[in-house]
């Protein structure tokens, strides 16, 4: 716990605790044990998986509000249980915040395109970790729970919205 106080989150924010479930697929244990203290010290209740497919099986069974993904592991990528997440018949499915060490604009728009919500870069800022996850989870409650489980991210566009065209007369 010593580590989380030196860099500067608020352990217990004037006392409130979150009852959101965060699932972590990670492959790097100690990468995963620091999300998981990060998390917990705040609040949340956590499970953890060491790769894509054990990752599937417990969002299946536990169903998650938020999954913590990282998108180069072994085996399963981050992009393809993205994917995966995006196929499967959930009543809800969980809020994906994609984590990589690579946070080239490639990697990055590749993630959201293929399912995620968020993206956040290696090493992780504890405090902007809560944020975007607080965040995520509140914009996930407010959709329609009638909505259709398959999230569909809209596709990047190539023009940007105020550009035209003009015809050489």
């Amino acid at each position: 716990m010593r580590a989380l106080k030196t860099i500067g989150i608020n352990l217990n924010e004037a006392g409130r605790r979150h009852a959101e479930k965060v699932l972590i697929i990670e492959d790097n244990r100690t990468n995963k044990v620091m999300l998981t203290d990060i998390l917990m010290a705040n609040g949340y209740e956590t499970r953890a998986a060491a790769d894509g497919e054990e990752g599937l099986r417990i969002i299946r069974e536990w169903c998650p509000a938020v999954v913590l993904l990282d998108i180069v592991m072994p085996g399963l990528s981050g992009i393809s249980v993205c994917q995966e997440i995006r196929k499967m018949a959930l009543e809800r499915r969980p809020a994906v915040i994609a984590v990589s060490i690579k946070d080239d604009k490639g990697t990055v728009v590749d993630a959201l395109t293929n399912g995620a919500d968020d993206f956040v870069s290696k090493p992780v800022n504890a405090a902007e970790l809560i944020a975007r996850e607080r965040t995520i989870a509140a914009a996930h409650a407010r959709r329609d729970p009638q909505a259709p489980s398959r999230h569909e991210p809209p596709r990047p566009s190539l023009r940007s919205p105020g550009h035209r065209y003009s015809r050489a007369v």
